[in-house]
């Protein structure tokens, strides 16, 4: 039979035993009744089955009963977690002798629930009081996280912003440069032509341009020479350049420009009058890239008995460029010259044809030779940038508007400023002599436009109306008329007589410059929208748009003759319309 684990031991006790006990001799009552002699292996088999037989209790229904916590061990675990080891040592001593005396009844010894929830519910409050630390720092570390995941999200806004801005920019420049591709990719065998042309003519071209300049200063000196009965004066002589002719000394501004003038015969066999018809048939004839920076001014000059005419460009870059258009080479290069350290503001063609005048961004005014290739002469007094000059049609004199708020009138032959007009609060932006007279028109960034007379210096007159900084102002070849554009895309058409505006238009964009036709019955309006806008005189009625530059327009002047228009940009190109 297998172990049980059941043993029998007999033990011996000595009576005289010293572990501390009193033993004494009982009576064990029998366990197996008397009769019954079952053997012992045979019980135990018996209380092993019956106790495997016994029914076990579901674990999952057992109830756990709450022991109430006695007062001897509520007060020991509180001295022990305050850790009073010496008042707990007391209390055990004199408790333990307590008990042993009798003096404790152990059946009223458990602590009052209200106690031990209030020691459980400090526990608590403890335990909580700990997570909410744990809490708070994970909350204030949440706060640091979401403000800063906050200013990133603000900055990567603005710089998403900032790449769509960009994005469309550089798309409109892909368009814009695609257009231009095609453009040059048409032009690209008239262009290899035209080179080869230059090429076999640049050996002889100084020599017809030299020709040209001479024939032009006999005729143009020819005219100024008339005296007052009519008859020429043979004994002048004709100088063949500003540099080769003796500078006086400085006269005044009354004693330089004469106080009666001849006006010469601008009309010849070649001209054909500006017709509202023709404008409206005005189309581009030739275009091509004058420069790589924008074209930011333009003067024309159209030699007497010849088709073509020699076209000056100023380009941002300080430098100016002469084009022969309107014949046979049209859009050729004639000269390249590095004119000024910063922006040209200004061009204008002396009378005699073989001077140009250049005003600049670096504050001077400088006189050219075309003939020579060289500078023969500088204009330097302004205190800011030279925004327009003009040349009297006399030859002696010249005017020039500058950003120090000043116009100036200059003596050509000593290059020396002979007048200095102040009346303007702001950037005086355009300046242009009547035509055949001593009055003067200046467009100013104060929103005025003023009538000088260059003689005396005086102001004749103010034109109002403008609500913004005016941009350009010109006469009309007849001269009773003024035009002028502002900043905000306005037009406005005053009499000289009476300074009243007579019409008014708005281009709904920026208007840079304005250009009467030789008839003076058209007007074209340069505008920031890449377009030119051409005007009825009579009512500033809408006739025509010309659109085909790619960024906005700075110039537009008409041929003296009224055979084309010519517009500059600020993509660096210039197209020369006309119409059949």
């Amino acid at each position: 039979m297998e172990d049980l684990g059941y043993t029998t031991k007999e033990e011996l006790i000595d009576e005289d035993s010293d572990d501390g006990f009193e033993y004494r001799e009982v009576d064990a009552p029998s366990v197996i009744p008397e009769g019954d002699n079952e053997p012992l292996e045979k019980t135990l088999n018996s209380v092993q089955e019956a106790h495997q037989l016994k029914p076990k209790k579901n674990v999952d229904s057992v109830e756990l009963k709450h022991r109430p916590e006695t007062v001897e061990d509520y007060l020991r675990n509180f001295l022990f977690r305050k850790k009073m080891s010496k008042t707990l040592a007391c209390f055990q001593a004199e408790w333990y002798g307590m008990v042993r005396n009798g003096l404790v009844d152990e059946a009223n010894l458990e602590v009052p629930d209200c106690y031990v929830q209030n020691s459980q519910l400090l526990d608590k409050v403890e335990r909580l009081e700990k997570r909410n630390n744990l809490l708070e720092d994970a909350l204030s570390g949440a706060n640091k996280n979401i403000l800063q995941l906050k200013k990133e999200r603000d900055f990567h806004k603005l710089a998403h912003r900032g790449i769509k801005t960009e994005n469309s920019e550089l798309m409109s420049t892909i368009d814009r440069i695609q257009d231009q591709h095609d453009d040059i990719i048409k032009e690209n065998k008239t262009l290899r032509k035209r080179y080869e042309v230059t090429k076999r003519k640049s050996t002889v071209a100084d020599i017809k341009l030299e020709k040209t300049q001479q024939e032009l200063l006999k005729v143009t000196m020819r005219q100024t020479s008339i005296s007052d009965d009519g008859e020429p004066n043979k004994t002048t002589e004709v100088p063949k350049t500003l540099s080769e002719t003796a500078r006086p000394s400085a006269m005044s501004s009354s004693q330089l420009l004469p106080s009666t003038l001849l006006p010469r015969d601008v009309a010849g066999e070649n001209v054909i009058p500006m017709t509202i018809t023709r404008a409206k048939e005005l189309r581009a004839l030739t275009a091509f890239q004058a420069h790589d920076s924008a074209v930011s001014s333009m003067a024309i000059n159209t030699l007497p008995g010849v088709t073509s005419s020699v076209l000056a460009t100023g380009c941002d870059d300080g430098s100016f460029r002469l084009w022969d258009i309107g014949g046979d080479n049209n859009g050729e290069m004639l000269l390249h010259t590095q004119a000024h350290n910063n922006w040209i503001g200004g061009l204008a063609f002396h009378p005699q044809g073989s001077l140009l005048l250049t005003g600049s961004g670096d504050t001077t005014v400088k006189l050219w030779d075309l003939g020579a290739h060289e500078c023969v002469g500088s204009l330097v007094d302004h205190g800011h940038a030279v925004w327009d000059i003009d040349v009297h049609h006399t030859g002696s004199a010249a005017v020039s508007a500058s950003l120090d708020c000043t116009v100036k009138l200059w003596d050509l032959q000593s290059t020396t400023c002979c007048s200095t007009f102040r009346g303007h609060d702001d950037s005086v932006n355009s300046a242009r002599f009547q035509s055949f007279s001593n009055l003067l028109v200046t467009a100013g960034g104060d929103h005025r436009v003023v009538l000088w007379d260059a003689r005396t210096g005086f102001q004749n007159m103010i034109f109002q109306g403008h609500e913004n900084a005016c941009n350009h102002a010109t006469f009309n070849a007849q001269g009773d008329k003024i035009a002028s554009v502002d900043a905000d895309g306005v037009v406005k058409l005053f009499e000289v007589r009476n300074g009243k505006c007579i019409a008014s238009f708005s281009t709904l964009s920026t208007a840079t410059y304005c250009s009467f036709d030789a008839s003076g019955s058209v007007l074209a309006v340069a505008c920031d929208d890449k377009s030119t806008r051409i005007l009825d005189v009579t009512n500033l009625d809408l006739v025509n748009k010309l659109d085909g530059h790619y960024e906005a327009v700075q110039s537009v002047i008409f041929e003296a003759h009224g055979r084309y228009a010519v517009t500059g940009a600020d993509d660096g190109g210039v197209r020369v319309w006309g119409a059949s």
